[in-house]
């Protein structure tokens, strides 16, 4: 990692390896990337009215107006199917 000799006087660093960053968000290819991912689609998911299903965690459905949408995870795939187009879009 390359860090500006003046971002180093910033913080009171002789040398990069005094330095020690905290990453605000994960980077793709961390063993901690994957579930970081997962927390934030589900709670993204909760938000958006889904429920979890509970025999099966990778499952989530809606049901509005009579109408059921279901989300389908599995790793980095979502497979979104419902009983009718409109509210699947």
């Amino acid at each position: 990692m390359t860090i500006d000799q003046d971002a180093l006087k910033m913080v009171g660093a002789a040398t990069k390896k005094e330095v020690v960053l905290q990453l605000r968000k994960s980077l793709f290819g961390l063993k901690q990337a994957g579930r970081l991912r997962s927390q934030l689609l589900h709670a993204r998911l909760l938000e958006a009215g889904f429920r979890q299903c509970i025999s099966d965690m990778c499952l989530y459905y809606q049901v509005e107006g009579g109408q059921l949408v279901t989300v389908g995870v599995y790793v980095d795939d979502l497979l979104v199917t419902g009983t009718d187009a409109a509210p699947v879009d």
